[in-house]
């Protein structure tokens, strides 16, 4: 759960999916509300909140220990010869798989006008075999990638054949 607050006193607690209506009274032209982790003293975000318009929403995601400003849909497709690879962003495992990997709206918690790392490694490994730089500007992204049990390879393009009728496999 999530406390916001308004010159050190609660206005609202509120935890998970939520959507919450509240009326705050302002005497200036804009309000600071700080959010916090319930129980906690430790402020994770701050946002000023300008006195107009009467009807805002503020937007908030938090993994735990950050909070963020949006999410980004990722989509990761690739193939792995050997061994279970993780996806991550941060310490935060976002898909695991082996083989034929495709796994799509995949939510990864970014700031505005903020880029953040996807990094690729072994399942039970620290090392990491790759890492793709996303930004917070583009709502849809898409990883790509062929895994031959040693590399991983990110420029792969799938072109469509330039007759299907005659070809079975392009690669």
């Amino acid at each position: 759960s999530l406390e916001y607050l308004i010159d050190n006193k609660v206005v609202t607690t509120v935890g998970g999916n939520f959507n919450i209506k509240t009326v705050i009274g302002f005497n200036n032209e804009q309000q600071e509300i700080q959010v916090r982790k319930k129980g906690s003293g430790t402020i994770v975000q701050t946002k000023v909140i300008p006195a107009s318009p009467f009807d805002q929403t503020i937007t908030l995601y938090y993994d735990g220990v950050k909070a963020y400003d949006k999410t980004i849909l990722l989509t990761i497709n690739g193939y792995a010869i050997s061994g279970e690879l993780e996806f991550l962003a941060g310490e935060n495992v976002l898909h695991t798989g082996m083989g034929s990997i495709r796994k799509e709206n995949i939510q990864v918690l970014i700031d505005e006008n903020s880029t953040r790392d996807i990094q690729v490694r072994k399942k039970g490994e620290t090392a990491v075999l790759f890492s793709k730089s996303i930004t917070s500007t583009q709502e849809r992204q898409t990883l790509n990638f062929f895994f031959d049990g040693a590399n991983i390879v990110d420029n792969v393009q799938l072109k469509p054949p330039a007759n299907p009728a005659n070809m079975l496999i392009s690669a």
